[in-house]
């Protein structure tokens, strides 16, 4: 015959002894729960803090760009005003005449004995010259000098001599003329 086993705890015990197994698997059960929420709390948090310190690196490099960037701006809006000074300055130096190169092409064509009294500039293109010279040849020379290519020929291309007449009071020549500059001549 098969044998029982015969369980001889009273029913209050075997029942105590049930309620105190439930009890115990539910305290570790809401320990591991405590545990494994505490963990997420702790993970999570960590999550949020992490963000929150890289959103506020995030926010200081973009003021830090946004200053840069208006630096850029202003360095910019500087270079542009210069670009547009240049540019003027660029216009003016291919458009003005350069008299100095006028004035040094007479000081090399003006023989010593040759004094120019008035110069004008009239026109794109004429210089009107009065003085005194010496002599008719003197007045010759400088005429000579000044279309010659080495002297004065670089800068004037005709001449017109619209007066010369004898001062009778100092015997010199008081002379008027127009030297007709070259295209570029004085660029």
């Amino acid at each position: 015959m098969p044998r029982k086993d015969i369980n001889l705890l009273p029913q209050d015990l075997k029942e105590q002894k049930k309620s105190e197994k439930i009890k115990k698997s539910l305290g570790n059960l809401s320990l591991l729960s405590l545990v494994v929420v505490g963990l997420i709390t702790f993970a999570s948090s960590a999550y949020l803090v992490r963000v929150k310190l890289t959103e506020a690196t995030f926010k200081k490099d973009i003021v830090k760009t946004e200053g840069e960037i208006k630096d850029l701006l202003l360095i910019e809006k500087e270079a542009r005003r210069l670009e547009s000074k240049i540019n003027v300055v660029a216009d003016v130096k291919e458009s003005r005449s350069r008299y100095s190169l006028l004035l040094e092409a007479l000081a090399k064509a003006v023989p010593g004995d040759v004094g120019i009294t008035s110069l004008a500039t009239f026109g794109a293109s004429r210089v009107s010259v009065s003085g005194l010279s010496q002599s008719y040849l003197s007045l010759s020379r400088f005429i000579t000098s000044a279309l010659d290519p080495i002297l004065g020929g670089k800068v004037f291309s005709s001449v017109d001599i619209t007066a010369a007449s004898l001062d009778e009071v100092t015997g010199k020549i008081r002379f008027s003329l127009v030297l007709y500059l070259r295209d570029g001549g004085i660029k």
